[in-house]
């Protein structure tokens, strides 16, 4: 997030007025929105506001790169927004936002097939119904949240034009943790781990500020707060604490789904900038040369492999440079380097079949190189990312030849991951992916060069567990588990 996207929702926060009394709208600038949607009502008007967001960040691909950034997660914020308005007006209707689906989002091609960049997305609609959640959530945790999204934006635009040393605004930082520090410890939290997924993007916004802020208070730690508060809840409260303490073991649960699926997201932006396949006269597609830049050594890449070294860069950068919780739970569970290091295997291996580049490459473009030497924390007995890295040193004693094998499966897995939708109990949208993913695999376990390799055997482990945790994960919103295939694990 930054100053230019709080802006757009700032915007909208001051294009209304809320009249307590009667339970009615005051809106302003309505000629900004209502431009070819009808405005004839309150949920009209709202609507067209809904509409316009989503145009903003989500448009075209030039937008949400530009404008968005590439981060799906803005859809939790505006979810957050929709939900907080359209919990205020007074209908005939019981559900008001189920009202407003079915009559706006549902059917109206405004919302539908708009969208071919983000995979697993044909449309607005789409976005929705995988944050749906948010929408189902009750007005007392809306409001709270809606609170704390609105102080953060306002932090982040006088960051962006006062002293950038942050004293003038530091008051709104600790306004901020303590309004996250109420939802932390509201009894209601406890009641679904769904709540957390925007808690901690509301975290990982607040600590990329931090790391600009020096001054600003350090992020609270989750896990202290709910113990603190599980022990000094009195006898009477016994029913808040047996909400809360079910906190700590999501905490644990988080980086399994949430981490593999963060690690996707960030795939799926990977191979739309740089496809996966080499064109017609055999040389790598790299889409974004702006991104690039950003990335390269000293903003040149004389030559692919210069490029593929900025591509891989930006991955390990965006997993482990942030100090965020989010990305702290990501640490956790260090397998993304491996996954990074299997893509880089399979773009490498499009060019030379033959023996050990990997290695090579690592050797030429990683080792002692300074980007590298960037430090990182939280990560037991690595310095900085040349550590990080080393710590998978034997994937770079497989062939390559060998280790780009494992490209396909984890696509299929990321495939699945990224198409997952809580709203729907059908899971006929992610079954496909997973016939590819056990098809794969099952290749690779059948093979004896594969599974008598250690190395190998572990990268298997890690692809069983990922598929295992999604399967779980989608029988938890009623998707019959035995409609995906099972697959066996490896010998240990």
């Amino acid at each position: 997030m930054d100053g230019d996207i709080c802006k757009t929702f700032i915007a909208l926060r001051n294009s209304f007025s809320y009249l307590d009394k009667d339970e009615t709208y005051q809106f302003t600038n309505d000629v900004d929105y209502c431009t070819d949607v009808k405005c004839d009502d309150d949920t009209g008007k709202i609507n067209a506001r809904c509409l316009y967001i989503f145009h903003t960040f989500f448009k075209d691909k030039s937008v949400f790169k530009k404008d968005a950034k590439g981060n799906i997660y803005i859809v939790q914020y505006i979810l957050i927004w929709l939900s907080y308005m359209l919990n205020l007006i007074k209908t005939q209707e019981k559900n008001s936002i189920e009202s407003f689906y079915k009559t706006y989002i549902k059917d109206d091609d405004k919302y539908n097939n708009n969208i071919d960049y983000i995979v697993g997305y044909n449309g607005y609609k789409d976005l929705i119904d995988r944050y749906y959640y948010i929408l189902s959530m009750d007005m007392s945790i809306i409001s709270k949240l809606y609170d704390a999204f609105n102080t953060l934006c306002d932090i982040y635009i006088e960051h962006d034009t006062n002293d950038p040393n942050c004293v003038n605004y530091s008051e709104k930082a600790n306004q901020f943790l303590e309004k996250y520090k109420k939802i932390i410890i509201d009894h209601n939290i406890g009641e679904n781990i769904r709540y957390f997924y925007v808690l901690i993007n509301l975290l990982t916004d607040y600590d990329n500020l931090k790391n600009k802020c020096e001054k600003f208070p350090s992020t609270p730690d989750i896990k202290k707060i709910i113990s603190e508060n599980v022990c000094e809840v009195a006898p009477s409260s016994s029913s808040i604490a047996s909400k809360l303490i079910p906190i700590l073991s999501i905490l644990v649960a988080i980086p399994i789904f949430l981490g593999i699926a963060y690690k996707c997201e960030s795939f799926v932006s990977i191979w739309e900038d740089f496809p996966d396949t080499l064109t017609d006269d055999e040389k790598y597609q790299f889409n974004d040369k702006t991104f690039l830049n950003s990335y390269c050594f000293k903003y040149e890449c004389g030559g692919p492999l210069e490029k593929m070294n900025a591509v891989f860069f930006h991955l390990i950068n965006k997993f482990f440079g942030s100090s965020g919780l989010f990305n702290n739970n990501v640490k956790n569970n260090i397998n993304a380097v491996e996954y990074i290091l299997i893509w880089l295997s399979h773009m490498l291996n499009l060019k030379d079949k033959q023996g050990n580049i990997l290695k090579t490459f690592y050797n030429v473009y990683i080792y002692n190189q300074e980007k590298y030497k960037n430090p990182i924390n939280g990560v037991d007995g690595c310095r900085n990312y040349n550590d990080l890295i080393y710590t998978k040193k034997e994937l770079m004693n497989i062939t390559n030849e060998k280790l780009s094998k494992f490209y396909a499966p984890f696509k299929s897995l990321c495939k699945m991951y990224s198409r997952f939708n809580e709203k729907t109990s059908d899971c006929t949208k992610c079954l496909s992916d997973a016939n590819e993913f056990v098809e794969t695999y099952n290749k690779l376990n059948g093979d004896s060069s594969i599974t008598n390799d250690s190395s190998c055997n572990k990268l298997l482990c890690t692809l069983s567990n990922d598929y295992d945790n999604f399967k779980k994960k989608y029988s938890d919103v009623k998707c019959p588990n035995s409609s995906f295939p099972a697959i066996e694990k490896p010998d240990h």
